[in-house]
């Protein structure tokens, strides 16, 4: 199950750890500058985030008060509530990157 509300780029506070969770259910963790770190599917069950990375690795966060926080204890908070101009070009570049891998399969 997906939820629309959680679609979109998540990143910490400054910048450094991001997530991209696409609506058609693929996530993307990139670290500072665009680089992919992790890429796979993602799943919400109720406020439970669950990842399944393309190199059979799983992980798990949760969405308390609007907030994505995983394993590693990291907030990660949604793309209109930090504003940042770059967030908007990493989110076209990724995508396309994406699109052009999901083309590939």
């Amino acid at each position: 199950m997906l939820a629309d509300d959680h679609v979109g780029m998540w990143s910490s506070a400054d910048g450094a750890v991001r997530k991209l969770l696409l609506p058609n259910g693929r996530y993307l963790a990139l670290i500072a500058g665009g680089a992919i770190r992790h890429q796979g599917e993602y799943r919400v069950v109720g406020s439970r985030i669950e990842y399944f990375d393309d190199a059979g690795k799983t992980g798990a966060g949760v969405f308390e008060d609007g907030v994505m926080v995983g394993a590693s204890g990291v907030p990660l908070y949604p793309k209109d509530m930090l504003m940042a101009d770059e967030d908007l070009s990493t989110v076209l570049a990724v995508s396309s990157r994406m699109a052009a891998v999901s083309l590939a399969r």
